[in-house]
């Protein structure tokens, strides 16, 4: 039954990852919306409350869904270019208790681009089509990272595309490709120490303007000189021996 009603309608999703899988698991996502005759429900069923319920949304309660073949299996998500997606609606001071406090961590979308990079943020790899969601353990909006939940058929798994004024470096990150802005971009490198001894990393300038690209930690390129900046196009690869982050290439 569609909704005559001026309603807020509100929904949890998770979701568990494994053997390079993500799981759906618990029909639950955060989104709050408010809806003017936009969301339906197989046949108009509404399961009514549940007090002191541990799921914020529950679907598998309905024993006329549970009983059918076809009816009330699934949920149809939105399209979204994310290419074409560069800010969050939101109204209000974001970032509170009451208002988007995790600024859309976990943020799900069904993305219908093929190629590209998201209009916001970090993309990791290049969009293709299917479930991303927005890891943003960030104090900005768009200081996270889109990831996609099907880890078997991401393209370039660790490239990212960097566009943004700074960037801490991940564990799995590999490749990082830099489009500098206006004012330049700060890198900052995990600490060369022996946990991160071993680690490789190719970064590449990809902008023609000079403005600089700063790192965080010296680089060694011989037994006593180093350099923190590069402000022209040029990939180099760095690895950390446990003390120093050396240039390799």
């Amino acid at each position: 039954m569609e909704s005559q009603n001026l309603a807020t309608v509100s929904f949890v999703f998770g979701c568990l990852s494994g053997m390079k899988k993500f799981i759906l698991s618990g029909l639950f996502i955060c989104l709050s919306v408010t809806v003017f005759a936009q969301v339906r429900q197989a046949n108009g069923n509404s399961i009514g409350a549940a007090p002191n319920s541990s799921a914020f949304f529950d679907a598998s309660s309905s024993a006329t869904w549970n009983l059918s073949s076809n009816v009330g299996k699934g949920m149809i998500f939105p399209r979204v270019k994310l290419s074409q997606f560069n800010s969050f609606s939101v109204g209000g001071s974001i970032g509170i208790a009451n208002n988007y406090p995790t600024l859309f961590d976990g943020y799900m979308v069904y993305n219908t681009d093929s190629t590209g990079v998201a209009g916001l943020g970090q993309t990791q790899g290049i969009l293709n089509k299917g479930f991303w969601y927005y890891e943003n353990k960030s104090n900005s909006l768009t200081g996270g990272t889109w990831k996609p939940f099907d880890k078997e058929n991401i393209v370039n798994d660790n490239i990212l595309f960097v566009s943004t004024t700074s960037y801490s470096v991940l564990t799995d990150d590999g490749t990082l490709l830099i489009d500098v802005p206006t004012g330049g971009t700060d890198v900052v490198l995990p600490q060369a120490s022996t946990s991160n001894a071993g680690k490789i990393l190719t970064i590449r300038k990809i902008d023609k303007d000079n403005d600089i690209l700063t790192f965080s930690e010296q680089i060694k390129y011989n037994s006593t000189d180093s350099f923190t900046t590069l402000n022209y196009v040029r990939s180099i690869v760095i690895q950390s021996d446990g003390i120093n982050w050396w240039l390799i290439n």
